[in-house]
């Protein structure tokens, strides 16, 4: 016999099933409330009957649901810190009721297996029944049903699996529940059966997102907790690469198995393919470009911001010696809590507001530039403190130390960090650092994020070279934009140019006077790009005729696009009315070029061009996606608090001023890259390695690896650019697809050819006054980025502690 419903469902609308066993439940109070004003006047209506009417679906969207249990139900209408408030008075009343009623059941249950325990039966042996679970208990008949509501606290808490077993858990939860036992699965139903059946869920939504469409998988290699090498599509696949080569055949091989695979399971057809740009990665990803040269294949280009930063400091011997001596300065600042303490009385004294001194952090490239910028904004309390309290200074770092030598060393460690503060020149130099990391850290968060489309990371690798090439210091110029040139070259120009030219925003206005495009080149271009993406080999199962007619298609369909483009550049036929409505498309659309050919999709001259575009313009040139998936997920578990009100939404975070932005790479057309807010940061249980930079001693180790890898990506480039080779680099790099044979193509060519201008040269005025304007712009104020630096906890550092503080004692956190 059926069980029939309880009394709350007199006060919920019951919706559509959310799992095999319960209901989705509408609160009617709320439903109400977001229901028309003459629905709201009728106090005696049934809302239910009008359940078919689209305003009554509209109002359960809006309301939200819960579950369809009774312990969920009596939560919304009176537990926790927001109870409804549009419950009527009688289903609070009832609520309440109800859990007393629970609560005393829950008593007599506790005291019946507190009771079966004493005697040492069987019966008060079960779980949840004591503080501490006893030791044969029947996991596997707890009734869960919720497999992705235990998941989704899995993931949000970053908890092991055997949290649900943990005493002190149970413990907890009994002090809410009295029947917890009964509520949270086992960690082997956590960990097998709901995880199997959330991977199930998210399966079937994968394929129904995917099927038919064209894909690009990025590939990267990681550890799991066994140290074991795992390679593969996140979400696609995870191989175990452990005991495989990592030569070119082996990691090509693994390359197409993986294509193969998301295309079987999928349906989907695989048009690029991004890894890692290490050795085996790239030698596998070329082998693949030539077996299958259909696929666009590309590294993962995020990493290039971290490869020109390090050309930055081996080029710029100065800039990385203040670098170091101003993250050394924070570093000990930090480190003192009596020194800190003198800094910021000065601070309180001048600005009636204390500011910390932050804290760069390897993982986020802003920080390092923010870091600085509040080292800048502290310049003149520092330097107050300096010259007024130099004594004092000394005299804490120094502390209740008796031996003379032991004074002597510590008095020099600490006149060594004020004769920076004291040194104009000092400042000076890290006013010009910031002005050239700054640039790096904006790219290089553009060319991570999930729209970093080839014109977008073009165009941010263009503002990083404009910046230097215009740089006042000839020989940083020189050395920075010979660099930039280098690897440039190992891009796939023909497809980032390409893409560029079909941005109806940009078309051919960012190219310089020495481009050399014209017509016929930007056409043989864009068309060979089109015949590697068509050029899929066709299904073994068709007959000779069928293929001859696909091929003939296929040759059909290469014509409508090589017209297409000429018309596309000569703004004739479908996009003649293009330059009149622009503007207005622009206003209600932004700056997309997606929705642009998604409508020109509808013309059938431009079909074609359009979908291939469309491709285009969608793929991603990082693999930073595979390593954000875990944040992504405890950042989509977040929105569903957000939509429940169960936390504030905060404000998205800004790091770079709009009227500094507009001037900072001089291409402000791919500025929305980065406007969405960065999902949280998901930091795995356990120990792990400080990411803080603190000292010199910890940026001269972190320094020494960008150049080991930087050395490596050199020695990986079979055509490195010399420097008296030509800058129209002659020869075609393997990362660049094949153009017909013959004379020589457009591309590759350098981006001083491309995106130069006419240098022009003026008179630098090295005044004060012309420092000061130069400076106006920058960015004073840091929001919340600058307040998530603000690290109390410094213990890990090798600075002795002041007098009276003990190692790990927390004497360092007064005040913060």
């Amino acid at each position: 016999m059926a069980r029939g419903k309880g009394e709350l469902w007199a006060y919920y609308y019951e919706g559509e099933k959310q799992n095999s066993s319960h209901f989705k439940a509408y609160c009617l109070g709320c439903i109400k409330h977001h229901a028309p004003a003459h629905i709201k006047a009728n106090v005696s209506l049934d809302i239910t009957t009008l359940d078919g009417e689209q305003w009554f679906k509209e109002a359960c969207e809006k309301a939200g649901n819960v579950l369809g249990t009774k312990s969920a139900m009596t939560a919304h209408l009176i537990g926790g810190e927001r109870p409804c408030q549009h419950a009527s008075e009688a289903a609070k009343k009832k609520a309440g009721e109800i859990r007393k009623a629970e609560k005393k059941k829950g008593v007599m249950l506790e005291v019946k297996r507190g009771r079966g325990n004493d005697s040492g039966g069987e019966e008060g042996d079960t779980e949840g029944g004591g503080s501490v679970p006893a030791s044969k208990k029947t996991k596997g008949h707890r009734p869960c049903q919720e497999a992705a509501e235990h998941i989704g606290w899995k993931i949000s808490t970053n908890l092991p699996d055997h949290w649900v077993e943990d005493p002190e858990v149970i413990t907890l939860f009994l002090m809410f529940r009295a029947q917890a036992g009964d509520v949270l699965p086992s960690a082997k139903m956590l960990g097998g059966r709901l995880l199997d059946e959330e991977h199930e869920r998210v399966e079937k939504e994968v394929k129904k997102a995917v099927k038919g469409k064209d894909v690009v998988l990025t590939c990267d290699g990681v550890k799991d907790i066994s140290k074991n090498t795992l390679t593969g599509p996140h979400l696609i696949d995870l191989y175990n690469s452990t005991p495989d080569k990592k030569d070119k055949d082996s990691m090509c091989e693994s390359f197409e198995k993986m294509i193969d695979a998301a295309e079987k399971v999928y349906g989907c057809a695989v048009v690029g393919l991004g890894t890692d740009n290490d050795g085996g990665s790239r030698a596998g990803r070329e082998l693949l470009g030539k077996r299958r040269p259909w696929v666009f294949t590309f590294p993962c280009l995020a990493h290039q911001g971290q490869l020109i930063l390090c050309d930055y400091f081996k080029v710029n011997e100065k800039a990385q010696e203040t670098s170091e001596e101003a993250t050394d300065l924070v570093g000990w600042i930090n480190n003192h809590g009596r020194i800190r303490d003198i800094f910021n009385q000065v601070q309180s004294s001048q600005t009636n507001k204390i500011l910390a001194y932050l804290v760069a952090n390897l993982t986020r490239w802003t920080t390092h530039v923010i870091s600085f910028h509040r080292l800048e904004e502290l310049k003149k309390p520092l330097r107050v403190a300096s010259l007024s309290h130099r004594d004092n200074i000394i005299a804490a770092q120094v502390g209740a130390e008796k031996n003379a030598r032991e004074v002597q060393e510590l008095t020099a460690a600490a006149t060594r960090q004020l004769d920076p503060i004291d040194n104009n020149q000092f400042w000076s130099q890290l006013s010009t650092v910031v002005e050239d990391l700054e640039p790096i850290c904006y790219a290089t968060n553009i060319c991570q994020s999930d729209h970093a489309g080839p014109d977008v990371v073009l165009l941010a690798f263009v503002g990083v070279f404009l910046h230097f090439k215009n740089h006042s210091d000839r020989h940083l110029s020189l050395e920075m934009t010979k660099r930039l040139e280098r690897r440039w070259k190992s891009f796939d120009q023909n497809l980032m140019i390409g893409v560029l030219i079909l941005n109806p925003y940009e078309r051919l206005d960012r190219f310089g006077p020495n481009a050399n495009a014209n017509a016929f080149s930007i056409n043989a271009l864009i068309t060979n790009l089109y015949i590697k993406y068509a050029s899929r080999p066709l299904s073994e199962f068709l007959d000779p005729d069928e293929k001859e007619a696909a091929e003939e298609q296929r040759r059909k369909r290469v014509q409508a696009v090589s017209s297409a483009v000429t018309q596309y550049l000569a703004m004739t036929g479908p996009f003649t009315e293009w330059p009149g409505i622009q503007a207005g498309f622009e206003k209600i659309h932004g700056k997309d070029p997606i929705k642009f050919w998604e409508t020109m999709s509808t013309d059938g001259r431009t079909v074609d061009l359009a979908n291939f575009a469309v491709t285009l313009f969608s793929m991603v040139l990082n693999t930073a996606g595979n390593e954000r998936d875990f944040s992504k997920i405890r950042n989509t578990i977040k929105q569903g608090h957000y939509r429940q009100g169960l936390k504030d939404r905060r404000k998205p975070r800004k790091n770079h001023d709009e009227e500094r932005l507009s001037k900072l790479l001089e291409v402000p057309a791919y500025a929305e890259a980065i406007e969405e807010p960065d999902p949280d940061q998901n930091h795995d249980s356990g120990s792990f390695r400080s990411q803080l930079i603190t000292n010199r001693k910890q940026w001269r180790r972190e320094f020494v690896k960008w150049g080991e890898e930087a050395r490596k990506q050199e020695e990986s480039q079979p055509d490195d650019l010399s420097d008296g080779e030509d800058d129209e680099l002659d020869n075609v790099s393997n990362f660049v697809p094949a153009l017909p044979t013959g004379k020589r193509t457009w591309l590759p060519r350098s981006l001083a050819l491309l995106f130069g201008g006419k240098v022009v040269q003026e008179e630098v005025e090295y005044s004060l006054d012309h420092h000061l304007r130069r400076r106006q712009t920058r960015r004073q104020g840091w929001s919340e980025e600058a307040l998530y630096m603000e690290l109390p906890a410094q213990e890990e550092q090798d600075e002795i502690p002041d007098d009276g503080a003990l190692e790990g004692s927390g004497d360092e956190y007064g005040g913060i």
